[in-house]
């Protein structure tokens, strides 16, 4: 996983609680209710916890869109995967 300065990960932090957070509620209507364990669980963690529980949940989703563009067009290079993940990450939008 790449290192990064305290304000690029502010910055990365910020945009990717967005982005969970539009994911989220195309899943769970506004007015559900967090499981009682699942809330006690995410109170009970650390700050620090909290983002690298998010960045294992960014890295696995773009791992997971990997298999998916490999799976659809097993002639592309890894390098041309790797750059569309790139691009579909960068210009997500919900």
């Amino acid at each position: 996983m790449p290192q990064f300065d305290q304000e690029t990960m502010v910055k990365l932090v910020s945009e990717l609680r967005r982005n969970v957070a539009r994911e989220i509620i195309k899943f769970y209507p506004l007015n559900s209710e967090m499981h009682p364990e699942q809330k006690k669980s995410y109170q009970a963690m650390t700050p620090e916890q909290k983002l690298q529980v998010a960045l294992d949940l960014y890295y696995s989703a773009r791992e997971i869109k990997t298999a998916g563009l490999k799976s659809q067009h097993p002639d592309w290079t890894e390098d041309t995967i790797r750059q569309k993940v790139r691009e579909i990450f960068l210009y997500a939008r919900t």
